[in-house]
């Protein structure tokens, strides 16, 4: 995990990226999902870029259509 790579507690990161520390447990828990001002915020305070937050997520072979992506 890239927050504890740092040595931040969760209180310690939401506190810099301005965000409630028990939603940073619910992004860590997979219970919320991160928009991308958030993921933003996130990769600041850590230092990293954004697409480690997601490189390795699996991505479902779906099609989209156009309500998925409103």
């Amino acid at each position: 995990m890239a927050r504890k790579g740092k040595g931040l507690t969760q209180e310690q990161l939401a506190l810099e990226a301005e965000m409630d520390r028990s939603y940073v447990g619910q992004l860590e828990r997979g219970e919320q999902n991160a928009t991308v001002l958030t993921l933003a915020k996130l990769a600041r305070v850590i230092e990293c870029d954004m697409a480690a937050f997601v490189h390795d997520l699996p991505i479902p072979n779906q099609r989209l259509d156009r309500r998925d992506l409103a």
